[in-house]
């Protein structure tokens, strides 16, 4: 499991302190054990919990059982930048122009070099990880090297489900997913205001893809390609996610926002829209926005006397669809004013105007009747 990167000066192990107690100091959390490591630049923890590793600026890893028995120990060329532990020990790490397969006793198995590797990650199983490197991605299976992504942007980083089936990295505003099923690349998703990537998740079945840009939290479904974006109104510090993807915590720098993924289809979509708006919030408009913007495309939507809506897909053919587009002009007017005041005056005015209003209902049976022909 991906564990956090930070920095340290230091050199070597100065010393080593092992202590098993179970004393609740001040803070009241027990301390298990502790190891004194000086210059440590990374860390990782198996998800079962079993194993724990760090890595070191002087180029030297350390793995530990969940007890803290010391287990194995290596050393690599250069500082050790990224490493990721797999369930069954495996571990992976990257230094320099370097990434190094090794085993829970330390041991290297394997090395692949790659221009200034920047992160790595493995699955649970050990069997399936990623490495970033300078304009590169690479896809390993076992020891071994199968696909490579060479991207425009520098320095990615990625992250891979914990059941080894995708995996994704990111670089500025571009984000790619591979699917190792499949063998190949799903999708590049590409921000369309240009702002960077900065933080990725994967659920433990790789089904869904979380990330974040500076105001933005995304979610991509891996099985049907779908996704949505959520706007936030504060720069985003830091995402949270729980292991199947449905939880997510998302820390802006003035709030604490908690999202629960839940299937919502389009009527009630719109009908809890319609209740905030008009019925809590008292403002005085009318349905029709919140159901073209929950269904989406081209619908024949009916308001009934009885406060109920109906929609009705047309089937409008791609050529009606591009004849129109063409027949559409658009002007900006720089004019802004509150709808809500229009409406009320609006809504007043509806006896008066009734017989328009009816003209203006024939005119949409008249347009639906053109279009689907």
């Amino acid at each position: 499991m991906k564990g956090m990167v930070w920095s340290r000066k230091g050199m070597r192990i100065v010393f080593v302190l092992l202590v098993f107690t179970f004393m609740i100091p001040s803070s009241g959390c027990p301390i298990l054990w502790s190891y004194s490591i000086e210059g440590i630049t990374a860390l990782s923890v198996s998800e079962n919990g079993n194993y724990i590793t760090v890595g070191c600026e002087d180029g030297y890893y350390y793995i530990f059982d969940t007890w803290g028995n010391h287990i194995g120990s290596g050393h690599v060329a250069d500082t050790v930048v990224s490493l990721d532990m797999a369930d069954t020990g495996d571990l992976i790490l990257g230094f320099s122009d370097w990434y190094t397969f090794c085993t829970a006793d330390g041991v290297q198995r394997s090395s692949v070099g790659y221009d200034t590797v920047s992160d790595v990650s493995i699955s649970s199983d050990g069997k399936h990880s990623l490495a970033c490197s300078y304009t590169n991605v690479m896809i390993n299976v076992g020891t071994s090297m199968v696909q490579e992504l060479e991207i425009s942007s520098e320095f990615p980083f990625g992250v891979i489900s914990p059941d080894g089936t995708i995996a994704c990295a990111a670089s500025d505003e571009h984000l790619y997913i591979f699917d190792f099923n499949l063998g190949s690349w799903l999708y590049e998703y590409e921000d369309e205001d240009g702002e960077d990537i900065k933080h990725l998740f994967v659920s433990r079945n790789g089904e869904g893809v979380i990330f974040s840009t500076n105001r933005k939290i995304g979610y991509i479904d891996t099985k049907t390609g779908e996704g949505y974006l959520m706007n936030v109104d504060s720069p985003i510090q830091s995402i949270a996610a729980s292991p199947t993807g449905d939880t997510i915590i998302v820390a802006t720098s003035n709030k604490l926002i908690w999202l629960k993924g839940e299937s919502v289809d389009a009527e009630r979509l719109a009908k809890e829209a319609c209740e905030i708006e008009i019925g809590i919030l008292r403002e005085p408009i009318g349905k029709q926005d919140q159901y073209i913007a929950s269904y989406g495309g081209f619908n024949f939507i009916r308001f009934n006397k009885d406060d109920t809506v109906s929609v009705e897909p047309l089937k409008v053919s791609q050529e009606s669809v591009d004849s129109l587009q063409k027949k559409l002009l658009f002007f900006y007017t720089g004019i802004s004013r509150s709808s809500s005041s229009v409406l009320r005056e609006q809504k007043q005015l509806i006896g008066e105007k009734l017989e328009f209003l009816n003209s203006l209902r024939s005119i949409c049976e008249k347009a639906k009747t053109e279009l689907e022909q």
